[in-house]
């Protein structure tokens, strides 16, 4: 099982971090100093679980899986950010999936076309669509309002 790291804290030294590995590797990895630096150890690790489709919550303080999140989005590939208090999946025909970081409830799933990477910036999500070529700019409040039970 392939997962990817979210940018939930800093990883490395200066600033957030990615790296792919397997959600075992990850949690025998937060011992090292490189991994284990996050700015707010309160804070969770997530990791997106390639073939499953599922999301992984990781304490960091005592490296244990706490939380598994099924998504409905096996596959290979995806991406996985943090950004206005919720986490947000890609994968190929499940181009976004929200799920609320405090909860690990998905709030809501766009399918259909596109599906490649994300990243969260300046109040808004950045998608590609590997396939199309193109990537797009979605504010997240505007994302958020589409979701049942979000203001």
């Amino acid at each position: 099982m392939r997962a990817l790291i979210a940018n939930l804290g800093a990883v490395r030294k200066g600033g957030p971090g990615w790296a792919a590995c397997t959600t075992a590797a990850i949690l025998q990895a937060l011992s090292c100093t490189a991994v284990a630096a996050a700015s707010d150890s309160a804070r969770p690790v997530w990791t997106l679980n390639q073939g499953d489709g599922s999301l992984t919550r990781i304490d960091i303080r005592t490296r244990q899986a706490i939380q598994t999140t099924l998504l409905g989005t096996p596959g290979h590939g995806g991406d996985i950010s943090f950004g206005g208090g919720m986490l947000w999946t890609t994968v190929a025909k499940v181009p976004l999936t929200v799920v609320d970081a405090d909860t690990g409830l998905v709030l809501c799933r766009w399918t259909g076309p596109g599906g490649d990477s994300l990243g969260i910036g300046h109040d808004a999500i950045w998608l590609t669509n590997y396939e199309a070529g193109t990537i797009a700019r979605i504010e997240i409040h505007d994302a958020l309002s589409h979701c049942k039970g979000h203001p």
